[in-house]
């Protein structure tokens, strides 16, 4: 018994610094898609979009839900002809009001890392709307030096 104790533990460390280390690197990456949305602004649908995922996966819920907002009324036309795209954002936006289920509001988190390991364990479902090109844009302007 006292080595399956051990053992469990012994996971439950592992899996600790794991996801540690994904939160790390996941803060750093969509800290500089917002950079570099912010640097180069486009203020279309896929801009939007993008913003608002980088603020999601950042813990910035409630911008993410204005900008989620903005989206739909600016280009309800749009979205009207692309239902896909509307669905994504309203799964984003009931995202935003509650990643957890006992979640109230759309608020900004502190980049809690107990809170990302929740939210990957418990959360509901959300979209990344972050377009390859974009993110190899990022990739590309951080080799460079972030100008």
């Amino acid at each position: 018994m006292k080595y399956i104790f051990l053992v469990l533990a012994a996971y439950m460390l592992i899996r600790s610094l794991v996801s540690y280390f994904h939160f790390r690197r996941d803060q750093y990456t969509y800290k500089t898609v917002i950079e570099y949305l912010n640097r180069y602004p486009d203020n279309g649908i896929g801009w939007l979009l993008s913003m608002a995922s980088a603020l999601l996966r950042c813990q910035q819920y409630a911008d993410s839900y204005r900008y989620l907002d903005h989206a739909k009324e600016e280009f309800q036309d749009f979205l009207e002809e692309n239902p896909h795209i509307l669905k994504e954002i309203n799964i984003n936006m009931n995202f935003c009001k509650s990643p957890l289920s006992h979640s109230g509001d759309p608020q900004n988190r502190d980049a809690s890392w107990i809170h990302y390991v929740l939210v990957h364990l418990f959360g509901k479902t959300r979209s990344n709307n972050i377009s390859k090109q974009t993110m190899s844009k990022v990739a590309s302007w951080v080799q460079a030096g972030k100008p």
